[in-house]
């Protein structure tokens, strides 16, 4: 017989603070959804490019068959390089979708898969710097050297040493700049809390 003076025994789960889902799961799930946004519309543009690059210098040299034929050149010298860079772009825009569909979902491996992401774009970015260096700069100087050429030399030689060193540094310097949001997301999404609380909750 239950004695009526005894406290029931308390039940259900015992209290404590709510765990609150981190805030950079979500954050970083539409920041890559745009980003992979953006780098479809950049593949779809680049694909179309390589089909219309001759329609595009016929445009840009108004009429002046040497400087089509310049660009023309330029064109097919580039399009290893193109090529190259359209399939960096393509594999990197689906492991960032990739990971912001996951993000979204709250799925358990949400987080690595985003820090899958940083590290493929951080390697194709280093790459793609060795890749311009290699053939992009050198192709652009003598692009650069015979515009030079074509009209008339000296009067125009300040303007194409400082388009061959814009060339040089911008083929560097925007590459490492573009690590920035990668690295970012690797360093938030790396943290203990978003690992516990995906750990705990994640789909």
């Amino acid at each position: 017989m239950t004695d009526p003076y005894t406290s029931p025994s308390p039940s259900g789960p015992p209290s404590g603070p709510p765990v609150l889902e981190p805030k950079s799961l979500k954050t970083f799930g539409v920041l890559h959804l745009v980003f992979g946004i953006i780098g479809v519309i950049g593949i779809l543009w680049g694909i179309v490019s390589l089909f219309l690059g001759n329609f595009m210098a016929s445009l840009q040299s108004s009429g002046d068959e040497a400087l089509f034929e310049l660009q023309k050149g330029l064109n097919e010298s580039l399009l290893l390089t193109n090529v190259i860079g359209l399939i960096f772009s393509i594999v990197v825009t689906f492991f960032i979708l990739r990971a912001s569909f996951k993000l979204l979902k709250g799925k358990k491996d949400g987080a690595k898969a985003s820090i899958t992401y940083a590290l493929v774009s951080i390697v194709f970015k280093g790459l793609t710097i060795i890749v311009s260096l290699a053939i992009t700069v050198p192709t652009m100087n003598k692009y650069f050297s015979k515009i030079r050429d074509l009209n008339g030399g000296s009067s125009t030689d300040s303007f194409i040493e400082v388009m061959k060193t814009t060339t040089s540094v911008s083929s560097v310097v925007m590459p490492i700049l573009m690590c920035t949001y990668p690295i970012l997301s690797w360093v938030m999404l790396r943290r203990k809390p978003v690992k516990d609380y995906l750990e705990q909750f994640g789909k």
